[in-house]
């Protein structure tokens, strides 16, 4: 299992005011969805103070989607809201990858088919 803190260096300078406990939320939240929709790792408990290590290779795109909710939240020291589309358009680029590696595996040789002769 990977600590929330190998995430939250990926966060934190962006959302300075935003308190750990409250990030580390927002990050299992986010982590709980990247799981649910990708099938890659079985879903971290809310209560969890660590997440798969299956995450660890999406960790940008996981931070993007921290990202997004918190500058999305209203009146909030953090709050960015022209960047929670650029952010959210990421999350959701990085969940079709994952999910993209889970249907088809990781492999980057081409897919070739070889034809058969026509009336055979």
């Amino acid at each position: 299992m990977a600590a929330l803190s190998e995430f939250r260096i990926d966060i934190a300078p962006d959302v300075q005011q935003c308190p750990t406990p409250f990030l580390d939320r927002q990050l299992i939240h986010v982590a709980i969805e990247f799981c649910k929709e990708t099938k890659i790792a079985e879903p971290p408990a809310l209560s969890a103070n660590e997440v798969p290590d299956e995450l660890l290779e999406y960790i940008v795109g996981i931070a993007h989607g921290v990202k997004a909710r918190l500058f999305a939240m209203p009146s909030k020291p953090w709050t960015q809201t022209h960047l929670v589309d650029y952010h959210q358009n990421k999350f959701v680029e990085a969940k079709a990858d994952a999910k993209a590696v889970f249907l088809i595996g990781d492999n980057t040789n081409p897919i070739t088919v070889q034809s058969k002769p026509f009336g055979f």
